[in-house]
């Protein structure tokens, strides 16, 4: 016999979203105090251990408690990189559009690391790519692949020549 009943991890549309807005809420709320906070907020284990150390719960949490101690509590002791003030790293900081971007992606919970799993963004990919060959003057046949950041591009960069002179 087939269990139709929903799984206790499953939410209804409405809590979802109303979960979605609080999320969006907090993120904003960060996004708008950055100037006012410090561009690094490190701490030590022993500070940070009888903040969040203890047991596993036996049973869940609301949705909406668990997102709020993440913002209250842990996001925040790490280096704001998108701050006004920070100049200790280069990671690129976030755009709104481009925050709403990893939302998408992460709830249309993608596999990009074929052509069968992803054609739709797998062709972005390309038209993405296309533009940048046409803007740096490359020929046609030119071509590339858009990494998760420098290490991953730097690992490519250091494969493609040894690749393209026909070693295994």
């Amino acid at each position: 016999m087939e269990d139709d009943a929903p799984s206790e991890l499953q939410m209804k549309p409405d809590e979802m979203l109303a979960l979605a807005q609080r999320a969006a809420e907090l993120v904003v709320a960060r996004i708008e105090n950055l100037p006012l906070e410090p561009a690094w907020r490190g701490g030590w284990r022993s500070e940070l251990e009888p903040i969040m150390r203890e047991d596993a719960p036996e049973e869940g949490r609301p949705a909406v408690e668990v997102l709020e101690r993440a913002a209250r509590e842990i996001l925040p002791i790490a280096g704001r990189v998108d701050h006004p003030r920070f100049f200790a790293f280069v990671p690129s900081s976030p755009t709104w559009p481009g925050v709403l971007a990893d939302f998408m992606a992460a709830g249309h919970n993608i596999f990009q690391g074929t052509w069968l799993g992803a054609s739709g963004p797998s062709q972005l990919e390309v038209v993405v790519l296309d533009w940048f060959r046409d803007w740096i003057g490359y020929p046609d046949p030119a071509g590339g692949l858009l990494t998760s950041g420098g290490s991953a591009a730097s690992l490519d960069a250091f494969v493609a020549p040894r690749e393209a002179a026909g070693a295994p």
